[in-house]
């Protein structure tokens, strides 16, 4: 989504704390910690993140649910997102590997995109986060922090990412316009 921002670490963990259950806070932590765009969190299922019962070390989101539909993409799980990923498991009576892994209250399919915005929403609004945050800060905030773990590499980010393209890469990390007034005002 164009002309949303990233969220700062602390943001970050104030959103996290401000999620009322399980569900939600971990697909905010898919977003943040894995980096897929919204429609891929909203695609996987337990047997993308399970494997003999466990947690696995990485979770693949098929093609047919990716951007362009050309490949699949798997992203290995950090520990805190892997630790996130099981407390939420044990929440989940049904362990059918078919299940939608952020299963709606309402229906037996996945939360939608507007839900999940709707989730977020309330999170960012409670908090009086200012810029528009929206599902896509979250993969936003992924690039930001993944290209400064990398040394600023851009390279390595587009790998990260998933694009095919780096002008893509790029654009995520663009400037932020507040971040330049701030520093700006902040001169005296």
């Amino acid at each position: 989504m164009k002309g949303a921002r990233s969220l700062t670490d602390e943001e970050i963990r104030n959103v996290f704390n401000t999620l009322t259950n399980k569900r939600d806070q971990c697909l905010f932590m898919v977003g943040i910690k894995g980096g897929l765009r919204i429609s891929e969190i909203l695609s996987l299922k337990l047997k993308n993140v399970m494997q003999f019962g466990e947690v696995a070390n990485q979770l693949t989101v098929d093609k047919r649910n990716t951007k362009g539909k050309i490949e699949s993409r798997t992203i290995p799980l950090s520990p805190s997102l892997k630790e996130c990923l099981m407390d939420y498991v044990k929440t989940i009576g049904n362990l059918d590997p078919e299940r939608p892994l952020f299963k709606s209250e309402q229906s037996k399919k996945s939360i939608g995109r507007v839900q999940a915005h709707g989730i977020l929403k309330r999170a960012f609004n409670e908090l009086k986060l200012a810029g528009k945050c929206s599902t896509h800060s979250l993969r936003k905030s992924y690039c930001h922090r993944v290209h400064k773990a990398l040394g600023e590499k851009v390279e390595k980010t587009q790998v990260a990412m998933g694009h095919k393209n780096i002008n893509s890469t790029i654009s995520y990390l663009q400037v932020d316009r507040e971040e330049v007034e701030k520093a700006i005002l902040g001169l005296g």
